[in-house]
């Protein structure tokens, strides 16, 4: 037997008000009856109108006194109860004392007496809870719930007392007649939502049924899990719907009734079943709406059924079927991008010539043209496979120039010839169309499979969409077809708001001084995240690349392959792993600039603005300025450069984060965005804030406090940041709010006077800053101290790190920006096709 907690409120409480600790979904109820009774030689008195109960046990039964308490439960299911609570007000407690609480096995009527009271309950334990005098004039509560377990009739009837012999007075508590009168707040499991969005549709004579497993709010998703579905069919001459199936798996959310006859109106509901993981209450759903299927003609035919993993759940299976036809946010499978190498041969497995094993396998769309055994002698079968490929030239990127990457792939094993068959090399593609001829005897014998895959899932030379249709032709007449609709999967850019999983950093054996900064984020790394260096000389780990991910529907969830960016720069060599979970787009070529780098790229994270939704975040980078534009810069700059197109067009094709914003940034003698602002997640942020911020350099601030730079830097101020910060506002929806002004200086060659704090690097709660190392003013760098007023909103442990000899290196140098690059985990909780129209 168990003990109950206790809790009890001052005196001068209002005490009615005491029961808001309940939660909304609790139901107080007072009794229906109560009394107590007294022992002995009053064994037949009763005393149920009195103003109090008196639990007492003495060394003389005529002196012992037990209560009585009855609750209508009527309306109540007691197996959907999640917490039962017997409040008490204590009057007097005279002693130190145990009270015990149990349920009686019946209830009574009329008069109560001892002699005429209801017995105890043997097969149900009881509650004990110690008490003192000092819980007088309180309320006490007692946790009852397993008081109520199995209780089969709509009274619960409890017994108050005292199962120690003793001496002295016993507890006076509040009945029913006085001012706090005994209460049993029921607090029950929700019922779970129904399923929804249920469909029911005609294949071939069967019905196929499909829908949506209900919702579970919070408290469910905690306590409760699904265990799976009941299927209810009523036909029009029926007044009621019956039960034709009682167990369908959890993971299956459809049904095929094989029972269902032609020239027959069907209504179907679903049922979810459920139980509560804590006491296995059961909380099943309410029937779901009904799906009402017309008649069903029966026809003498070879019906064609090609299913792809429409709903994208991981599964080929037949509630695919609906909306399979049409590509949209809500139905369509999608294939690609096949950059990763399961078979460890050194090249993506979206370049080998034809599939390499079950791995590789998996990475692939699955479309299955089903068994057709009504085919008669004559009938032949076609599918048609059609896409569009735009032409490009070759060009010194490699994604571009590389054929393999121009064409979706379509893979088909042979089991006669246990061989594998890729229709784009046996096959002419006339108007855009591959048209396969299956031999009829596959067809009518068995299932077959076809697998879809690509090297990008789409890029500048094909939008990724696939249409297939497989067709029964008889005596030249399209006897019936069926079609779906495939999209290849966008490669995804990371941004701050993700999680992190790696960092990487300049190896501290090769580079002078880069050990105080390495050590530093080293001993505050958060768990989890891996500490990586790279090898020399690639001292610039932001420039080689920018990490971003792919998304693909497994049957255990959304699932992300690390997809990273190779830029043109000098030390991308290392950047990129090939994997089996990994792979890289590389952009590299002899010919590239410096602006085409990694440094030169930022994420904006998610945001919606003027109608628009960039659930995945969206790219910004920097480019050429205006001959116009009145800044001092070196002469050898050249202020027209830009991203490459071939990069630019390659990520406007992956569509799901939007065209790049491009800022100006080719003023700057290295040309990268870097130089001029840093988006920072905001370890402040209230739930409803934005939850980053972005750190702009303010020539304007840096004159407040060294002047002598005026000319160029007021320019900068007006016609660069300011216009920066003009475009971001019109573009995201940012306010003056969202950026935190830090003061720089810039140079007349397009550098900055001292390392650019800007530069900086958020990892965790840490955010590591060059040291700008500015001439002392009374001992004091007020570049440094301007830097960490400004910053130290945002809620960081700020580090600042003296870099000039490491990546600063006098004008036109770097920061700990350019020395570090962050990896991060693909998003899991929301897919990229949300986006699509």
């Amino acid at each position: 037997m168990s003990k109950s907690k206790w809790f009890w409120f001052s005196k001068s409480a209002l005490l009615p008000i005491a029961f808001s600790i309940h939660s909304s979904l609790a139901a107080t109820l007072t009794p229906i009856a109560d009394g107590y009774t007294r022992g002995g030689k009053f064994g037949n008195e009763t005393y149920s109108q009195q103003n109090i109960l008196i639990v007492k046990n003495s060394h003389n039964i005529d002196y012992d006194r037990k209560s009585y308490l009855s609750f209508d439960l009527s309306g109540f299911n007691s197996s959907n109860f999640k917490q039962l609570s017997l409040q008490l007000f204590a009057q007097k407690i005279h002693k130190n004392m145990t009270i015990r609480v149990s349920r009686a096995q019946s209830s009574w009527q009329g008069d109560l007496s001892w002699n005429g009271a209801p017995a105890q309950a043997q097969d149900v334990a009881s509650v004990l809870m110690e008490v003192n005098p000092e819980q007088s004039k309180n309320w006490l509560e007692f946790d009852i719930s397993d008081l109520a377990r199995g209780l089969e009739n709509e009274e619960l009837t409890l017994i108050i007392e005292d199962p120690n012999n003793g001496r002295g007075n016993g507890s006076n508590f509040h009945s029913m007649e006085n001012d706090f009168a005994p209460q049993l707040v029921i607090s029950e499991f929700q019922q779970i939502a129904a399923p929804n969005s249920i469909r029911a549709e005609y294949l071939d004579g069967q019905v196929i049924i499909d829908w949506k497993a209900p919702v579970l709010n919070e408290e469910q998703s905690q306590n409760s899990a699904i265990t799976g579905y009941q299927i209810l069919r009523r036909s029009d001459n029926e007044n009621s719907f019956t039960l034709i199936e009682n167990d369908i798996d959890v993971n299956d959310t459809y049904y095929i009734d094989h029972s269902a006859e032609a020239a027959m109106r069907y209504h179907y509901q679903i049922i979810a079943n459920a139980e509560n993981t804590n006491s296995l209450a059961d909380i099943s759903s309410e029937p779901s709406n009904t799906a009402t299927l017309e008649p069903y003609v029966a026809v003498s035919t070879a019906v064609a059924n090609i299913v792809s993993d429409a709903n994208r759940d991981g599964y080929v299976n037949p509630d695919d079927n609906f909306g399979e036809a049409n590509w949209s946010s809500g139905s369509g499978a999608t294939f690609g991008p096949n950059l990763n190498d399961d078979d460890d041969d050194g090249i993506a497995d979206g370049r080998d010539g034809l599939p390499n094993g079950d791995d590789d396998l998996a990475d692939m769309a699955k479309v299955v043209l089903k068994q057709i055994p009504d085919l008669q002698a004559g009938d032949t079968t076609q599918l048609e496979i059609s896409y569009k490929i735009k032409a490009t030239s070759a060009n010194n990127h490699r994604f571009q120039g590389d054929v393999t990457a121009q064409e979706p792939r379509f893979f088909y094993h042979y089991a006669a010839q246990d061989r594998w068959i890729s229709f784009g090399e046996v096959i002419q593609k006339t108007d855009d169309t591959l048209s396969i001829g299956f031999p009829v005897d596959l067809i009518k014998n068995q299932d077959n499979v076809i697998y879809v895959d690509s090297l990008y899932g789409r890029h500048p030379g094909f939008d990724g969409h696939i249409k297939m249709v497989f067709k029964v032709i008889r005596g030249g007449t399209v006897l019936s077809q069926d079609e779906i609709a495939l999209r290849g999967a966008p490669i995804l850019f990371s941004h701050v708001l993700q999680q992190p999983s790696s960092v990487y950093i300049s190896d501290p054996e090769a580079y002078e001084g880069v050990a105080d900064l390495y050590n530093t984020i080293d001993s505050h790394l958060d768990p989890g995240i891996a500490l990586q260096t790279t090898p020399a000389p690639s001292i610039w780990a932001q420039d080689a690349g920018q990490f971003g991910y792919a998304q693909k529907p497994t049957t255990e969830g959304l699932k992300t392959i690390a997809i990273d960016s190779r830029l043109p720069s000098g030390s991308n060599w290392w950047f990129g792993k090939l994997a089996k979970d990994s792979g890289f787009l590389d952009f590299t070529d002899t010919s590239s600039k410096k602006i085409n780098s990694g440094g030169n790229l930022e994420v904006i994270p998610p945001y919606s603005h003027d109608g628009k939704d960039y659930p995945f975040g969206r790219l910004v980078i920097g480019g050429s300025v205006s001959a116009e534009v009145p800044v001092q810069t070196n002469g050898s700059v050249d202020i027209t450069r830009s991203f490459h197109s071939d990069i630019t067009d390659f990520f406007k094709s992956q569509e799901v984060q939007g065209d790049p914003i491009v800022l100006p940034s080719a003023w700057l003698t290295v040309g990268h965005i870097d130089e001029i602002f840093k988006i920072l997640p905001n370890l402040n942020a209230g739930p409803n804030d934005r939850q980053w911020v972005i750190a702009i350099a303010s020539p304007e601030q840096g004159l407040e406090i060294d002047d002598r730079y005026s000319e160029n830097n007021l320019a900068i101020q007006t016609h660069i940041i300011d216009e920066i910060k003009y475009t971001l506002k019109q573009e995201i929806g940012l306010s003056d709010e969202d950026f935190i002004d830090v003061p720089m200086l810039y140079t007349n060659s397009g550098s900055s006077y001292h390392p650019n704090v800007i530069n900086m690097q958020a990892i965790g709660s840490d955010l590591y800053v060059p040291d700008p190392e500015a001439r002392l003013v009374d001992g004091i760098d007020p570049f440094k101290t301007a830097a960490r007023n400004a910053l130290q909103q945002l809620g960081y442990t700020i580090h600042f790190k003296p870099i000039r000899q490491i990546y600063f290196r006098g004008n036109g140098g770097g920061g700990i920006h350019c020395g570090t690059n962050m990896e991060f985990f693909g998003v899991k909780d929301k897919p990229w096709w949300i986006v699509e129209e």
